[in-house]
């Protein structure tokens, strides 16, 4: 959806071909280009989101997939009371994640087709 809105945007504001001099056409000019502006600085932010990030960064309030030494652990939480990071395991135990590195959001679930 992103995309294709930027796409149009940015053909909005290049074919975009009006007198800037009356103050109308100047506003709305104005406006398409904050918009394109506001989604492309959103892009690039949805794109880091998908790479690794320092721990340091991690939201301790939502799941995420944490790195460390040993690998990849998927669906992992911020235990407050334990000040520690965790998964529930196949039999629920929940596990310690040992010193991680690095975290990455869940990944979005497949669209139903």
């Amino acid at each position: 959806m992103t995309n294709k809105v930027l796409k149009e945007l940015e053909t909005l504001v290049s074919l975009t071909n009006v007198d800037l001099n009356n103050d109308y056409h100047r506003g709305a000019k104005g406006v398409a280009v904050m918009a394109l502006s506001a989604i492309k600085e959103l892009r690039e932010e949805s794109g880091k989101l998908e790479e690794w990030q320092p721990i340091e960064t991690a939201p301790k309030d939502k799941k995420v997939d944490l790195w460390n030494k040993n690998g990849r652990f998927t669906d992992c939480y911020y235990d407050d009371i334990c000040d520690d990071w965790r998964r529930t395991g196949r039999s629920c135990i929940l596990t310690r994640i040992n010193k991680p590195t690095h975290w990455m959001p869940l990944p979005t679930k497949p669209k139903q087709s």
